[in-house]
This record gives C-alpha cells, structure tokens and sequence, in this order.
C-alpha cells in the first residue's frame, strides 16, 4: 500500500500505531511524502504518539478501546469533510474502484479504447469511451486533440501546434480542437484576472 499509486486511491486512512513491517506513525510519514493529503485517523492504545501524529495533519485520533459512538462521531465529521472537498473522478482499474481528485490530473489519453489518467506521480488506465469521459467532466478539462483532453489547471502556454503544461509536458494541439481550446482557456483565464 506504500507506493504512490496505490496511496491516491484512497479517500481516507484508518491506521494502528503497532502494525507489522511498519508502524502506523511511519506509514503516515510516507503517506504525507508522496503527497496525499487526505485524511488520517489513528485507532490505537498509545496516548504517547499523539503530539507525534498531529505533526501529520491527522483527522483524528481515538483510544482503545474505542466506543461505538466516539467512531460513528469520526465518521459522521469525515464523511462531511470528504462530501465538502473537491469532487473527484472515478473510474476502475484492474476490478477496482478508484478516485483521485481531478486537481492532481494533468490529462487524459485515449489509446483505442483504453483512457491513461496521467497526474504527477503516476499513469493510471481505465476501459471508457472518449464520450463517457468526456461527460464525467468539470469544465476545467478541454479537449485539444482526439487523443488529449488536458486539465486547464495545469496548462502553461501554447506552443505552435502544442500545448505546454505545468510539468513542461508537450501534447499536440490539433486543429480540429485549437480554436475551442484556446477560446476556453482564454476565457478561464479572464474569469480567474477578473
């Protein structure tokens, strides 16, 4: 579960101090490395690590044995957190059900009827057609080719029949989407100016 990939799938962790192989206190640091932000609960005998785990940005921490009212309190405020936080795309990958936040997409490729989700740490695939992709979408996702749609949160510049993004990334721009595409962008980029 400690790799990147693996680690944004996740909306929320629920972990134990005392576990095999790594402690609980560890595989959080690591979770906060790769960057996932996402919230973590602590479900443990141990008041020691509690200054220790709030350096984490922990969601919560509940003693053992925890009572059936102090979880359902827990829940109750996650799941108010998770529903008030950004929206998400979901999708599934080898049988399972995933979601990451669509500020860490970059883009979207189509490859015959596979979708390859590209964020900054990994490249996750999906079975969908460009369509239902296309549908799932906030309006911050612009199609600039037959294969690309690019989050425009992460554009940089266009560069002759490219597109440049965040992470110096060159996708190409074909005609057929240049003018829509452009026009979209300019038009966010006057709604953010103002």
């Amino acid at each position: 579960m400690a790799n990147a990939p693996a680690l944004n799938s996740y909306d929320a962790f629920f972990l134990d101090i005392e576990m095999p192989e790594l402690n609980g206190v560890q595989l959080a640091q690591k979770i906060r490395a790769s960057g996932n932000q996402n919230p973590i609960i602590f479900l443990t005998s141990y008041k020691q690590y509690m200054e220790e785990v709030f350096r984490l940005q922990t969601f919560d921490y509940l003693i053992k044995p925890i009572q059936a009212t102090d979880l359902d309190s827990v829940i109750e405020r996650l799941l108010h957190y998770l529903n008030s936080q950004e929206t998400r795309f979901v999708f599934t990958f080898n049988k399972e059900t995933h979601s990451l936040p669509y500020s860490s997409i970059y883009y979207f490729e189509k490859k015959r009827r596979t979708v390859l989700i590209h964020t900054q740490q990994a490249t996750f695939e999906t079975l969908m057609t460009t369509q239902t992709l296309l549908d799932s979408l906030t309006p911050q996702f612009i199609q600039i080719h037959h294969s690309y749609i690019i989050n425009s949160r992460h554009f940089q510049q266009f560069e002759k029949q490219q597109v440049v993004l965040a992470n110096g990334e060159k996708l190409p721009l074909s005609r057929k989407y240049s003018k829509s595409a452009k026009d979209t962008i300019l038009m966010q980029l006057r709604e953010i100016i103002g």
